[in-house]
């Protein structure tokens, strides 16, 4: 059983859980605002844990094929899991300091200088989560290729130490 807790890709799966659990109990709601499409929405903390964890499951099913296949691929596994662990704990923390704004102030001349401080870390936010795509999608196509790659076979015809 520690066999199995000790492999790092197995945080893809429990971190972002333990990360929302944490942002759910602290927050005086249950949601975090955020605007999208130009609207502002309360997106659902519990439905964004469900939906993160979808995403890092194909991820996670890629480091267990790879581990299996014993794909020398450790350094680029650990580095995808640090990287996409670091990003969902920067995005919480985002969230979690972002200060309630009213939506309304952005039709107002001069918007309290709150406001450019809630869409600087929107921005922030928004760069965060195409990173993590991005990652997410580079680490799926490295490990196709890897996947795909097959090692040269040796024929024994063809050994040059004989030859000489």
């Amino acid at each position: 059983m520690f066999k199995f807790l000790s492999k790092v890709e197995n945080l893809l799966i429990f971190i972002p859980i333990m990360v929302l659990y944490v942002f759910y109990a602290v927050s005086p709601d249950g949601y975090m605002g955020m605007v999208l499409d130009g609207e502002y929405v309360n997106i659902s903390i519990f439905e964004l844990g469900i939906t993160l964890l979808l995403l890092l499951l194909i991820p996670y099913i890629f480091h267990y094929t790879l581990r299996l296949q014993i794909k020398k691929a450790t350094v680029v596994a650990k580095i995808h899991v640090y990287v996409s662990l670091a990003i969902i704990v920067g995005n919480g923390i985002i969230y979690y300091n972002t200060p309630l704004i009213s939506y309304r102030w952005q039709n107002e001349i001069l918007p309290p200088p709150i406001y450019d401080t809630w869409r600087y870390s929107l921005h922030l936010s928004y760069a965060l989560w195409q990173l993590f795509f991005i990652v997410q999608i580079a680490f799926v196509v490295y490990a196709i290729l890897k996947m795909r790659k097959t090692p040269p076979k040796e024929s024994a015809g063809n050994n040059s130490s004989l030859a000489s």
